[in-house]
């Protein structure tokens, strides 16, 4: 009888491996195909759009057609770090990190975001180590999500504040917003795979289940916390500090300074 059950068992668990391994190979091969001829439309809408010759309104009309393509980019490639961190095929590329000058280059890249919402940011960089080691694409990959699901549930006006602490040989990141908040049930759920919440703004919600897979790639830790609706929300990574030379640490920072505290804020708007 016993016998009989772990055969049943085992068929069972063999097909749902192999359900598995065919629903991964479909969304690799999607996200492929589909990836190819956004290609070309991204490079000519490019070009339409730094053409000097053409008049504003339709230069305007090709940045709003480069925007949206680059959106459905996003969503593709995170199909597919999704199926490669799924089947272990995702390779990191290490090495020493400054944690600060990739949580400013990724604060860079939502800038224009913010702006648009006018949406404050303080900045306190306080950890005394902040090296890790690390895929420096991949880290700004985790950065960038957290930052651009802050400012998605963030409403017009509002902050946003980032924050670093060296804890325990450990540097830890904490980006706190004051937007709308989450329930106990979507805090459960935040980080898995195509989760959005009761409160969907679009896209697939891949971005923080492949962030929470990566930072554990790199052996850290992340959760999310809120004191509830319409408190807030705040974001904490936790990263082993690496150990590295005086040497490497000159190089960084070759007048032995860290990276300044950074205050953002719009025009009018007050601490």
């Amino acid at each position: 009888m016993g016998t009989r059950l772990e055969r049943r068992l085992a068929q069972h668990l063999a097909r749902e491996k192999a359900s598995n391994r065919a629903k991964d190979e479909f969304l690799a091969a999607l996200s492929h195909e589909l990836r190819i001829p956004l290609n070309p439309a991204l490079l000519l809408a490019s070009d339409g759009a730094g053409n000097q010759d053409l008049p504003a309104e339709i230069r305007r009309d090709f940045n709003t057609i480069c925007d949206n393509i680059e959106i459905e980019a996003r969503l593709i490639d995170d199909l597919l770090d999704l199926t490669r961190i799924s089947r272990g095929k995702l390779a990191l590329k290490r090495s020493a990190v400054d944690v600060h000058a990739v949580l400013q280059s990724a604060v860079a890249k939502v800038d224009n975001e913010m702006a648009k919402k006018q949406i404050f940011l303080r900045m306190h960089f306080r950890a005394m180590h902040h090296h890790v080691d690390a895929d420096p694409v991949r880290l700004q990959q985790v950065f960038w999500n957290i930052l651009r699901n802050a400012i998605k549930f963030t409403l017009h006006g509002g902050r946003i504040c980032l924050e670093t602490e060296t804890m325990d040989k450990q540097i830890a990141i904490t980006i706190t917003d004051s937007g709308i908040g989450m329930t106990p049930d979507e805090i459960k759920s935040i980080f898995k795979q195509f989760s959005q919440g009761a409160h969907s703004l679009g896209g697939l919600g891949l971005g923080l289940a492949i962030s929470r897979k990566l930072v554990e790639l790199h052996n850290g830790s992340i959760q999310a916390t809120s004191l509830g609706k319409g408190k807030g929300a705040t974001f904490s990574i936790k990263f082993p500090v690496a150990r590295i030379s005086d040497e490497l640490k000159k190089i960084n920072h070759p007048h032995g300074s860290q990276i300044p505290e950074r205050q953002s804020m719009q025009p009018g708007e007050s601490v």
